[in-house]
């Protein structure tokens, strides 16, 4: 007996990460169950992209160097006839390793535009986001996120182009997060850019998003 037990003992951290393991996959098994139809799509073109949601999907015309401006497609629905949870991503890696390093997230929203102005809550959110972006399966625990917010530092700005109102976020510290996001609504389309690209850079995509955005009908 108190062999088994030293074994048991022995091999317990094993077990436990195992465990989570598993837990993780049974989430995202849960989800992927479902989605309308069963599953999200990945890698689809932009006629079949187009065909699953109501609105008209942005491109950039501008594309950083050093970025592969042939970007994949991938569409998400977490919650079935549900057009607030349904997503278009625009998945764009970095020529020298092939990292995606921007993503543009296009999906529709009840809400008009954006305040002129963000609240505490509305930086926390930001930073959940950003987390989750970068680190989707990281933080399985509140305790754990709740402790990477905390930790970190956001610097946030509102501006105005073209009458539509946009924020843009950047985490600035600790270096390991470092990364932006750009968000912003038009014609009940919300956009949102993340990326780890340079402030000037990943502005410049930003930019060249909202341009297309007021120009769909």
């Amino acid at each position: 007996m108190n062999s088994f037990l030293h074994k048991l003992w022995k091999y317990l951290p094993i077990l436990i990460v195992l465990a989570i393991l598993i837990v993780c996959m049974q989430q995202v098994m849960l989800v992927a169950n479902n989605l309308p139809g069963g599953q999200s799509r990945e890698d689809i073109t932009m006629e079949e992209a187009q065909s699953l949601v109501s609105f008209p999907i942005c491109v950039p015309t501008y594309i950083p160097p050093g970025i592969d401006s042939n970007f994949s497609i991938n569409y998400l629905a977490e919650e079935v006839n549900n057009p607030d949870e349904t997503y278009i991503r625009l998945l764009y890696t970095r020529v020298a390793d092939r990292e995606v390093v921007l993503e543009i997230i296009q999906n529709y929203t009840p809400n008009k535009g954006m305040k002129v102005e963000f609240s505490e809550s509305d930086l926390e959110r930001a930073k959940v986001s950003l987390l989750d972006w970068m680190y989707p399966l990281r933080f399985i625990f509140e305790s754990q996120l709740d402790a990477a917010v905390e930790q970190i530092q956001m610097e946030a700005n509102v501006s105005t182009t073209n009458e539509t109102v946009w924020w843009f976020y950047e985490i600035v510290d600790p270096s390991e997060y470092r990364s932006t996001m750009a968000k912003w609504v038009v014609n009940n389309v919300e956009f949102r850019v993340f990326s780890y690209l340079s402030v000037e850079e990943i502005k410049r995509v930003t930019l060249s998003m909202i341009e297309c955005s007021i120009q769909s009908p």
